[in-house]
């Protein structure tokens, strides 16, 4: 370990201490947060029950942003297509109750009977049509039609049958069912997108009671949801940034599960009687580049910044080994991963011959500014600034760029974003389908939630794997693919962060592969 990230690593324990021990000159807002325990209503249920993430909530319409913080609260109050097992995390049935491949361009779901919005009004094939055609519509520009690209239309056969016809076969479609929320037509069409932003209609286990915004999301259980009665009467579902004020959060007692833990949270959580776990995820964590600013667009630069960063030691470090380290775009777990690229281990002199070669033999004059918003990873201002101490080897100088939430969102998108976003920005990014339809669009299309790679090439490429419905085909198409995001760098790989979770021991929820905090099936424990 370099003296550099020694001291660094020691400054980290500074800031966490100061932190945890500054607990009780929090402003009203946390303190409030923090204040008082859970109970136990008379019947064994949970009267009130707490659960935190990283990101605070900007938006309650579940169409306009990609933000994980919403794709963890929507199961809550939403009903999805599909679910996923807790344990095998295959695809179980939920609002579908069946689904085949009718022709090779066209899904087709079987929709249960007698599921009903909070409203009254009844949850039927037709709710599921207008839900996934509000996605894809260009007027309503979702940022999550990427998701949904190779979809035509959805068409209502009947009340209880639905048809998804798609452009190309797409083999992906099945996982994005478990995905999307949906939505009551009526609802959604009879009121202006400023008031959905804040006011939703689902008909899952919870039912929405209050927004405070900045701080989380009220509901209570819904007494009419079609699943099994929701051990919970009020939950909580909180948006806490501060690593530390989360993990204080859950040891006072106002939270039960919370996700984005620290792994040098763990011993404290753990030596408090309280439970931390970890388990392999999908969410890669890395740096980009806006390619269309000097000198990013050359591949020599990008491959340089890899060979300098040592990203094996920010997974030693920061994940405490428990990641995995990145050379490509799709992480070990989905299909296309190729299993035989070369690592990008650290070697300066091999980064330092391409910054020569590129005419930057002397280092890029300046500084470049590196933009990022530090919730989205666990650890990722210091991950950025160990990432800032390895390309000073190779004279880039990086500047420490922190935005909020929403501005950040608002400048990323090649489409609606600012031209001169980053030019470095970090980010994390999981697969939600457990498919790389979940990443490579949203990364590498100029349509995409990122998508500043610049590279027509690379966008068609990734629509051809989209299509391929044999697997074996697919497989070698996505390993070609994989290949050349190697050799072209459009991130600095660094690696999988392992989903971590910290709980109370009064209930029987159990860290997910797929980052969820789904409570309804949960059980008290005595």
């Amino acid at each position: 370990m370099s003296d550099d990230l020694r001291r660094l690593k020691s400054a980290i324990h500074r800031r966490e201490f100061m932190r945890y021990t500054g607990l009780l000159g929090l402003g009203a807002a946390s303190a409030n947060l923090l204040a008082g325990n859970y109970a136990f209503a008379a019947d064994g249920d949970f009267e009130e029950f707490g659960v935190a993430q990283n990101e605070t909530i900007v938006t309650l319409d579940p169409h306009t942003t990609t933000a994980l913080g919403n794709a963890l609260l929507n199961p809550f109050m939403y009903d999805l297509l599909m679910f996923r097992d807790r344990e095998t995390n295959e695809l179980i049935p939920w609002v579908a109750t069946g689904f085949e491949l009718a022709d090779e361009r066209n899904w087709r779901f079987s929709i249960r009977e007698g599921i009903k919005f909070w409203n009254g009004n009844d949850l039927t094939a037709h709710s599921v049509a207008f839900t996934l055609n509000r996605i894809i519509d260009p007027d309503f520009v979702s940022p999550q039609r990427n998701s949904l690209a190779a979809v035509e239309k959805v068409v209502a056969v009947d009340d209880y049958t639905v048809d998804v016809i798609c452009k190309r076969p797409f083999p992906a479609f099945p996982g994005q069912a478990a995905n999307h929320p949906i939505l009551d037509e009526k609802h959604y069409t009879d009121n202006p997108n400023d008031y959905l932003t804040a006011n939703p209609m689902g008909s899952g286990p919870f039912m929405f009671t209050k927004w405070n915004k900045g701080i989380g999301v009220e509901m209570d259980r819904n007494p009419d949801w079609w699943g099994p009665t929701p051990p919970i009467k009020k939950l909580t579902y909180y948006g806490i940034k501060e690593s530390e004020t989360r993990t204080a959060s859950l040891m006072a007692g106002q939270t039960k599960i919370i996700y984005g833990v620290p792994l040098d949270h763990f011993d404290r959580i753990t030596n408090a009687g309280l439970r931390a776990e970890g388990i392999p995820g999908t969410r890669m964590v890395f740096v980009g580049f806006n390619q269309e600013i000097a000198p990013l667009g050359d591949k020599r630069i990008r491959q340089a910044c890899n060979w300098a960063v040592d990203n094996a030691q920010i997974n030693d470090i920061f994940m405490m080994g428990l990641g995995q380290t990145m050379n490509q775009p799709l992480v070990s777990s989905l299909v296309g991963h190729n299993p035989d690229l070369p690592s990008y281990d650290q070697n300066l002199d091999k980064a330092r011959a391409l910054m020569s070669e590129a005419g930057y033999a002397n280092g890029v004059p300046g500084e470049i500014e590196c933009e990022f918003v530090p919730s989205y990873a666990l650890n990722l201002l210091e991950i950025v600034e160990a990432v800032g101490f390895d390309l000073k080897n190779i004279g880039i100088n990086l500047k420490v760029q922190v935005r909020e939430n929403a501005e950040f969102r608002a400048r990323r998108t090649q489409s609606t974003g600012v031209p001169d976003f980053g030019p470095l920005f970090a980010g994390s990014w999981g697969a939600g389908g457990f498919d790389p339809q979940d990443v490579l669009p949203y990364l590498f299309d100029r349509k995409g939630s990122y998508g500043r790679n610049a590279d027509p090439k690379a966008e068609e490429w990734v629509v051809k794997c989209m299509s391929i419905m044999n697997r074996e085909e697919r497989v070698k198409e996505l390993h070609a693919l994989e290949a050349y995001f190697h050799d072209e760098c459009p991130l600095i790989y660094l690696h999988v962060q392992p989903n971590t979770y910290a709980m109370s021991n009064d209930h029987d929820f159990k860290a997910r592969t797929d980052e969820r905090m789904p409570v309804h099936y949960i059980k008290k424990l005595s």
